[in-house]
């Protein structure tokens, strides 16, 4: 991904909801995120919300573990779910 600050992304297709929910690993806020991808030209679907955490989770063959991403999706819009709590402890979430 070439918006400045960040350095691991995660997109799984909208749910049942239609919500598409990007995660990453960045310097920034996800405002930020949002904003970079949001200035790229081109029909590109911004996603509709951002978590910045401090990794992404991982399958033992050490790939994004994408069923933890859906699954934290689910907890989302009340509070952001356990997905950080099982990597390091923290998550964010910033909302369009």
């Amino acid at each position: 991904m070439d918006v400045p600050g960040v350095t691991q992304a995660a997109v799984n297709p909208p749910g049942a909801d239609g919500v598409l929910h990007i995660w990453v690993v960045s310097r920034g806020g996800g405002a930020d995120v949002l904003r970079g991808l949001s200035e790229r030209p081109g029909p590109a679907k911004v996603p509709d919300q951002c978590w910045v955490q401090d990794r992404l989770p991982q399958t033992p063959h050490r790939r994004v573990d994408r069923q933890r991403l859906r699954q934290a999706e689910r907890n989302v819009p009340g509070h952001v779910a356990d997905v950080a709590e099982t990597t390091t402890g923290t998550t964010t979430g910033t909302t369009t």
